[in-house]
């Protein structure tokens, strides 16, 4: 919920953002993080890969979501969660709007997390 929480601050105005203390830079890095943190949650994965898709689409963060990784984070979390349809939606949304070639696909077989 927190992660939802975060990304909806994008959709905030500048003002309400202001008032609040939003930093959309740093909301990113929060999800990042999270995803690192708890690879093995598919729920957070969902969740975070939504949220970066948010960031891309309504406030244009492509440097942010790149810095650190961010490319190779979210093709290690569709490894990762490689029988997640959730997963593999909406993380294709997020390489789509990074510009990553649209042939690529997970190798091998990873796991979801759930023993599935």
């Amino acid at each position: 919920k927190s992660i939802r929480a975060l990304a909806s601050g994008v959709l905030w105005s500048d003002d309400v953002q202001r008032k609040a203390g939003y930093s959309s830079k740093r909301a990113v890095a929060l999800t990042k993080a999270a995803m690192v943190r708890h690879g093995g949650s598919e729920e957070l994965q969902v969740a975070a890969l939504d949220a970066l898709s948010r960031y891309l689409d309504k406030a244009g963060l492509t440097a942010d979501v790149l810095e650190g990784g961010g490319e190779g984070l979210v093709k290690a979390v569709m490894a990762r969660h490689i029988g997640c349809s959730k997963v593999q939606k909406i993380g294709r949304s997020v390489l789509d709007f990074l510009g990553v070639d649209k042939s690529w696909k997970p190798a091998g077989r990873g796991t979801n997390g759930s023993g599935r």
